[in-house]
């Protein structure tokens, strides 16, 4: 899967906000035409350097900058450049070349480096618990299989949240849910292992759900 592409086509506006899933910006420059910007917020888009941002010198009234989950090397140019000059100048989640291959499918990346909440080991076993149970779904084609899946999943972020002392909040909870719902729709709708079993005698993502609302403990 590649990351979604954006080429900026800009209206009268003075402040911008996009965010990618992740995604890859082009023609980043175009908002220098937006010559009342006050504020610009960009969350997990890449494909620009610092050199690109240059032209925010010629924004007169630009006062805020809140950049997260971008390239490392315009992060450190926005810290640098930008730093006292600003209300406010936010920029987190410094991502080095490579990262967004090696994360596009990985629906927890935005733990990655979230250590405020999320401790660093906590994300990696949660990461390997993904990647282990997205393989063991690819060629799941049983009822019973699926659902041990499902509770082992579940019983994995059970012993991470009591070992790290109950990090996992709201946010983390939707988080862990909507995972399950990327692994069911890849592994499972478009499996071509269901053919071994009649697809509509395997849980539904709704079932898939109610099973780790059982296990689950709290969070």
């Amino acid at each position: 899967m590649a990351p979604a592409r954006f080429s900026l086509c800009i209206r009268n506006v003075n402040a911008f906000h996009l965010t990618g899933a992740p995604g890859s910006l082009t023609n980043i420059s175009a908002l220098q035409q937006l010559r009342h910007l006050k504020g610009i917020c960009l969350q997990d888009l890449f494909g620009y350097t610092g050199s690109d941002l240059e032209f925010l010198s010629d924004l007169p009234d630009l006062c805020e900058l809140d950049f997260d989950s971008i390239p490392r090397e315009a992060g450190t140019y926005l810290k640098k450049t930008w730093k006292g000059r600003l209300d406010k100048l936010a920029v987190t989640h410094l991502r080095n070349e490579g990262w967004l291959k090696e994360n596009l499918e990985n629906p927890l990346r935005h733990w990655d480096g979230n250590e405020e909440f999320i401790p660093r080991a906590a994300y990696q076993s949660a990461l390997k618990c993904y990647k282990k149970t997205k393989k063991q779904m690819q060629t799941v084609n049983t009822r019973s299989a699926l659902e041990d899946i499902i509770r082992q999943y579940t019983l994995h972020f059970n012993r991470l949240n009591r070992q790290y002392h109950e990090f996992i909040e709201t946010t983390e909870r939707e988080d862990i849910f909507m995972a399950m719902k990327q692994l069911y729709e890849e592994c499972i709708l478009h499996s071509p292992y269901i053919g071994a079993e009649n697809p509509h005698t395997l849980p539904t993502l709704e079932e898939a759900w109610d099973i780790m609302d059982e296990l689950r403990e709290n969070w």
